[in-house]
C-alpha cells in the first residue's frame, strides 16, 4: 500500500498520527509494521462501517453514503450523483459494480487527502 523501507515516507507517520520524537527514516521495520497493521485497521473498520449489507464489498448506494458523510465531515459540498457515479467507476479497477476492499484502500487514501484540504 505505502512505499515502506528505511526511506518511509512521512505521509504514513502522519496518516497514523504517530506520537513519538521519532523521525520516519529512523523508524524499525518493527514499528514500521505495526503502523501499516494501525493503518490497515482503520481503512478495514470504515469498510466495514459502510458495507451496511455486509457483503464485503461496497456498492454504489453504500459509496454515495460515505460520500455523503465525508462532505459534511470536511464542511463541503456533496458530490452530486453524476460525479459520485464517475467516482465509483474510477476505483471499480475490474469493472464489476462493486468496490472491493483491495480497491476501496486507494479509495480510502484518496479520500482522506481530499477531507484534509
Amino acid at each position: 500500500i505505502y512505499g515502506i523501507g528505511r526511506n518511509l515516507s512521512k505521509k504514513i507517520c502522519e496518516n497514523a498520527k504517530v506520537e513519538t520524537t521519532k523521525k520516519c527514516k529512523d523508524l524499525t521495520q518493527e514499528e514500521i509494521a505495526a503502523l501499516r497493521t494501525e493503518i490497515d485497521k482503520e481503512t478495514e473498520a470504515i469498510f466495514k462501517k459502510y458495507d451496511l449489507d455486509s457483503s464485503k464489498f461496497l456498492e454504489l448506494q453504500e459509496i454515495k453514503i460515505l460520500l455523503k458523510d465525508i462532505s459534511e465531515e470536511a464542511d463541503i459540498p456533496c458530490p452530486g450523483d453524476k460525479e459520485i457515479n464517475q467516482i465509483f467507476k474510477d476505483y471499480d479497477l475490474n469493472g464489476d459494480g462493486l468496490i472491493s476492499f483491495t480497491e476501496f484502500i486507494t479509495m480510502w487514501k484518496d479520500l482522506k487527502k481530499m477531507k484534509e484540504q
